[in-house]
């Protein structure tokens, strides 16, 4: 159910927070204390023999990293428990539409049909009642059918939808213009024209992701209802292995921005951002080759975040969202 689903992201979180705290105490052991003659307290490096009288950043980047992870810890116990906190909710309504959400909404769409369709039970004697019984269930079955078609293809929209207005909110944090640490030692040739392409990109991909839903909605003369116009077969596989090729195109790019030398970028974090990027190009790439549904893609789009080390803060998730609004606005897309 959706708090499993939310137990096991929470999962995953605490297994990035545990390989960042593992790293964070490498680098913090590095540093050693020492005092003078007179005890006051100081702090040295074992190689370099660094002295410094703050308190080494490694070892604080450390108790950050243990207060991180003990939230998380506390956040998971409260979500076996059921209990929900604060924004939880709202967490789970945004989080990228999976399998498991398709089947809920597909169960909801069929059970709501079923109350709009009952079959009335009929003497097998009276022909005419018998007749409408028949006429009844093809009728139910077709509204079924379309039911299930639509909230498809309009989880597969919202599942776009989602992973790029992550992906647009990772660049603007990162190498955009307006950025004040900068991520991409090709930031540069990025600003100059790259960029522009890239949204054009991926304007045009979220733009052909909305002909899952059609071009129009029209009135079932059987049950005088509105429905969406939706791509169903051959045609919708079709359209979905274009899109997963170009937006893996479009990933593809914007890793390639931070993988360079880690010298053309100025602040310690950066730098170390690309070290990390050069260091997992390839098996990220074949990762991302190896991709068959965005699903997979989302779960890349997080490694892309996490090797940059950047937080999924209350920040991002507002970055993310606004930018969610705006594209499913442009759209035009109905809500799921």
């Amino acid at each position: 159910d959706i708090i499993s689903n939310k137990v096991r992201l929470v999962d995953e979180e605490i297994r990035s927070v545990e390989f960042r705290l593992k790293e964070a105490r490498a680098k913090a052991e590095e540093w050693a204390d020492a005092s003078t003659e007179d005890g006051k307290i100081y702090y040295y490096h074992r190689e370099t023999r660094e002295t410094t009288w703050d308190f080494p950043k490694p070892r604080a980047k450390v108790q950050e990293v243990e207060n991180e992870l003990s939230m998380l810890t506390i956040k998971r116990k409260r979500l076996q428990d059921g209990i929900l906190d604060g924004d939880d909710e709202e967490d789970i309504k945004s989080t990228l539409v999976d399998d498991a959400v398709f089947s809920v909404l597909a169960e909801a769409a069929v059970a709501t049909s079923k109350e709009h369709f009952q079959v009335t039970e009929a003497s097998p004697h009276d022909s005419r009642k018998t007749d409408k019984v028949v006429e009844n269930q093809e009728l139910e079955s077709r509204v079924i059918e379309t039911r299930l078609g639509e909230v498809t293809c309009l989880g597969v929209l919202y599942r776009v939808v989602e992973l790029f207005s992550s992906l647009l909110t990772v660049e603007q944090q990162t190498i955009g213009p307006s950025v004040s640490c900068i991520y991409s030692p090709n930031q540069a040739k990025w600003l100059r024209g790259d960029r522009d392409e890239w949204l054009d990109q991926v304007e045009n991909i979220v733009g052909l992701a909305s002909d899952f839903r059609g071009k129009s909605s029209h009135t079932d003369e059987d049950t005088n209802s509105e429905n969406i116009d939706v791509l169903e077969g051959k045609a919708r596989d079709q359209l979905l292995k274009k899109l997963l090729s170009r937006t893996k195109d479009v990933m593809k790019r914007l890793y390639k921005q931070f993988t360079g030398s880690p010298y053309n970028v100025e602040q310690i974090k950066a730098q170390e951002a690309v070290v990390r990027a050069v260091r997992h190009s390839f098996r990220w790439n074949r990762a991302l080759d190896r991709a068959q549904t965005f699903s997979q893609l989302g779960l890349l789009e997080a490694q892309l975040r996490h090797i940059l080390d950047l937080k999924t803060d209350s920040k991002f998730r507002r970055a993310a969202k606004s930018t969610f609004n705006i594209l499913i606005k442009a759209q035009q897309i109905p809500p799921y």
